[in-house]
């Protein structure tokens, strides 16, 4: 790996790990915030791997990656997972508040059977009365 791959995915992760945090704690404005920087450090990291393979500095298969790299290749990986699984969530969310926000109400009529098993036509303004003889 590079320094310039190098410091690409530290930049990512860093952004993943601010994003990551505020989607876990519903901070949706603060998400949405970070989007541009987390779009331009994986622009950023796209060009540094293109770059290095194009000068053949970049073979993943033959070379072996050291301990700390490979971490932060596991670490990068993980918190974007992480990531999409919390926008999705996210999206859910929002998704269930539109849908809340623009059903209509429940309608006013009381929902009760009338005395043939269907539903009354009016509610009735009669009162029953209970006595019981025990």
């Amino acid at each position: 790996m590079t320094i310039l791959i190098i410091s690409a995915m530290e930049k990512l992760v860093a952004i993943l790990k601010r994003e990551n945090g505020a989607l876990s704690l519903g901070r949706i404005p603060e998400a949405l915030s970070l989007t541009s920087d987390k779009q331009t450090a994986a622009v950023e990291l796209e060009k540094a791997i293109e770059a290095a393979s194009i000068q053949d500095m970049c073979v993943f298969a033959d070379t072996s990656i050291s301990p700390e790299h490979r971490t932060l290749l596991e670490t990068m990986l993980d918190l974007s997972k992480q990531n999409g699984e919390l926008l999705q969530r996210a999206i859910k969310t929002q998704k269930r508040l539109i849908e809340l926000l623009t059903d209509p109400l429940p309608s006013e009529a009381p929902q009760s059977y009338g005395s043939l098993g269907s539903y009354a036509e009016g509610a009735s303004k009669r009162q029953a009365l209970f006595v019981s003889r025990a």
